[in-house]
């Protein structure tokens, strides 16, 4: 069977359980002795590599399981070295590489062999921490009883009677296994193929009904068929997300105790693995994809036995099984020559799958949504401007009710499209714990407030500053262990991301404990490289210093290497916040560290803005731009050297006319509205005259073509009620293109 259909939904499993491994590493680097996180990367290590064997990859396959079998040492008592950690990253690395080329099509192996004799060199000096290893258990199943009716227990003694086997199938899930119930019907579909069911423990009306928690304690099946325990075995474990498989034989023959057989393996080995890659197990691609109809035959189900202890990993052993099944022996017959049915005719154990709780959604289609939204919203506002001076009280009514209806929608598609930083925020730790062993640093990152949300289209384009600002506290700002102990500081230095709302906005800063920036060095630096003549230098202000960050090409690094010295860094970010409309600030004290502070808005779609208008044309401001609205007239301005000023509450604030910015003509009004605007430190203030205030409304921002993107001012356009389109204008921006003036 063709599994292009799958390729997508398998790549977007197989990122979450790497972002799964690469988070666990990184935590068990600092607690070698975190059990729980060893089972974590365990298992996601198993599931990785028996969905890719199911898929077809075979170089994901045994670069998954040869990572595996370090995790089962792991598991055992060895201790994971720093270097360990790093080559088991490296082969992090190497799978999302190929999930990459997948992705795109691109036909690029692993180069499995070199990465698996990295991981033997590295796990050679795994420190031994079990005292002895534990000899394979050997497991008594009891049970205290089973409850057979006459028809079932008949059924299984014609089985036995016909030459097939009775086995008793027991497995358990992983514990990070999001949907067991959706599992364990893919479970006795694949069964389905090579044997008959007879019961099931949880039985099949609370797999129906998705009751998660009964599946806690595995999955227990009763089956006759005429495989063997393997085949049974390799079939269940074709299914993603199960940790342990046992298949324990059992006879009628001796009605009061029975020694049998049984396979117990707490993990596949390579052999099992690879043999999955069969042709039943192509054909049944579509069981590791959770389809929205699958269709699985059934028998009734019975309850097993209770539930055993979890055994250690062992390949074979023998078990003792209480012969707790009460037979009448009368009910002991020869087998007819044709096959006798178990039971019942099969019936369907469902129709169809329940939708599950959580569905995957395309990101394009949350846009197209959103801008469906967007337009109902303008349409919205439209009918509210039509029905306010001529409607009747009853289509005012209902126009009202279209509004809240409205409204009530739009906050409920943002709701959606709302993703906690943590997405972003949880590819940091890896960063810096590369940069750092590369720079010779020790540097511990500390997260806040992970679970704040943002939009997805927002958090996406921020990804890339926070980039630039964490490298820079790595290269520029955190010091080498020697120099922080001659300055009395702790060998490890500190970096602090934080996220926090702040109304409509969201706040990222970036903090160090470092050297922070010496304004005399950006003196010298921006003399050396031609910004400012010496004169001009010696005249600016610490603070217009500091500022000087943000030029392109402006660095105070001595040497150009992979991640300074070219100084793009601060510019990217400044560029991009100022792209999402947010603003920057930035914070240093030499010898103590340095803050960088990101306020960008929660959602760039649909935003609350401000009409204006002057020289008789419209325009639109954000209101998180705006801090206050004043009535001033003409008379109240002064000339303050060559700047207009006006005083507000005691307070100067510099003045700029909007239709100078737009170069329009302007109008000989005696009054006029200032709109009070802040700039890209928050602390800076600026006055935008403008003719009057219209009313403040929700629009839905469009982008502008290439043609007018790269104008200054300008951060899209959006269409009114009445049809007419009208800028959004970014006041940071102009203010930017005055100073520079």
């Amino acid at each position: 069977m063709d599994s292009s259909q799958y390729r997508e939904l398998f790549i977007e499993e197989a990122r979450e359980h790497i972002a799964s491994l690469i988070k666990s590493l990184l935590i068990l680097e600092k607690d070698p002795q975190n059990i729980e996180v060893v089972n974590t990367l365990f298992r996601s290590a198993h599931t990785l590599k028996g969905c890719s064997g199911m898929m077809g990859y075979t170089d994901l396959q045994e670069l998954t399981h040869a990572m595996e079998s370090i995790f089962d040492d792991m598991r055992r008592g060895s201790r994971p070295s720093r270097n360990l950690i790093s080559v088991l990253l490296e082969c992090v690395d190497a799978l999302s590489s190929k999930l990459d080329s997948i992705q795109n099509k691109v036909d690029a192996a692993i180069d499995v062999a070199s990465l698996t004799q990295k991981l033997q060199e590295a796990s050679l000096f795994l420190p031994d921490e079990s005292k002895e290893p534990a000899p394979p258990p050997t497991e008594t199943v009891d049970t205290p009883g089973i409850a057979l009716n006459e028809t079932e227990t008949e059924a299984l003694v014609k089985a036995e009677n016909c030459g097939e086997h009775c086995y008793f199938v027991d497995l358990k899930f992983s514990k990070d296994c999001a949907f067991k119930s959706v599992r364990s019907i893919l479970v006795l579909s694949k069964i389905s193929e090579l044997a008959e069911i007879i019961k099931t423990q949880p039985d099949q009306k609370e797999l129906e009904a998705f009751k998660e928690e009964k599946l806690d304690f595995g999955l227990k099946i009763a089956i006759t068929s005429k495989f063997d325990a393997k085949e049974i075995e390799g079939c269940v474990r074709q299914v993603c997300e199960i940790e342990s498989v046992r298949v324990i034989h059992f006879g009628f023959t001796a009605p009061r105790e029975t020694k049998v057989e049984a396979t117990v393996e707490a993990e596949a080995e390579t052999e099992t693995c690879i043999g999955a890659e069969t042709e039943e197990a192509e054909d049944e691609v579509k069981s590791y994809i959770i389809s929205s109809s699958e269709n699985v035959q059934q028998t009734p189900q019975l309850s097993l036995f209770t539930e055993p202890e979890e055994p250690e990993p062992s390949s074979t052993e023998t078990v003792e099984l209480s012969a707790a099944i009460k037979l009448d022996e009368t009910s002991l017959e020869p087998c007819p020559p044709e096959q006798v049915d178990q039971v019942t005719d099969a019936s369907k154990m469902f129709a169809e799958v329940r939708a599950a709780q959580t569905v995957r959604v395309k990101f394009e289609q949350l846009d197209m949504i959103m801008n469906l939204v967007g337009e109902l919203v303008i349409n919205k506002i439209a009918l509210l401007q039509v029905t306010a001076g001529n409607g009747s009280g009853e289509v005012k009514r209902i126009a009202g009710n279209i509004d809240r209806l409205t409204s009530d929608l739009h906050d409920l598609v943002m709701k959606v499209r709302m993703v906690p930083v943590s997405q972003i925020f949880d590819r940091f730790p890896r960063l810096v714990r590369d940069l750092s062993l590369e720079k010779g640093k020790q540097i511990d990152l500390i997260m806040e407030g992970r679970d704040i949300e943002v939009d997805r289209t927002v958090l996406e384009e921020v990804g890339e500053p926070l980039i630039h600002l964490l490298r820079n506290s790595i290269d520029h700002g955190i010091e080498a262990p020697d120099e922080r102990r001659r300055t009395g500081k702790n060998t490890v230095g500190t970096i602090r991301l934080s996220a926090q709302r702040s109304g409509d906005n969201v706040i990222i800063e970036v903090e160090d404990d470092g050297a922070g920036i010496d304004p005399e060095r950006l003196r010298e630096s921006a003399v050396q490289k031609g910004f400012v003549s010496a004169g001009e230098a010696e005249q600016m202000s610490r603070n217009e210093l500091v500022s000087m960050i943000f030029l392109p090409g402006f660095s105070t690094s001595m040497e150009v290497n992979e991640t300074s010295g070219r100084g793009i860094g601060m510019d990217v970010v400044k560029t991009k916040v100022a792209a999402l409309g947010g603003t920057v600030q930035f914070e240093t004290r030499l010898g103590r560290g340095t803050k960088t502070s990101i306020k960008v808005p929660l959602t760039l779609a649909i935003i609350k803005a401000i009409l204006v208008q002057d020289s008789g044309q419209t325009f639109t401001i954000p209101t998180s731009q705006v801090s206050e609205i004043v009535k001033a007239k003409k008379t109240e301005i002064k000339l303050l050297g060559k700047t207009d000023a006006i005083v507000v509450r005691g307070k100067v604030i510099p003045v700029v006319h909007l239709h100078k910015l737009l170069g329009l003509e302007g109008s000989n009004e005696e009054e006029f509205e200032l709109l009070i605007t802040h700039l890209g430190d928050e602390k800076t203030q600026l006055a935008l005259v403008v003719d009057s205030v219209l009313r403040q409304q929700d629009i839905l921002i469009k982008p502008i073509s290439e043609t007018l993107k790269g104008l200054k001012g300008i951060s899209g356009a959006t269409i009114l009620g009445d049809g007419q389109v009208v800028l959004v204008l970014d006041v940071g921006q102009f203010v930017t293109k005055t100073q520079n003036a």
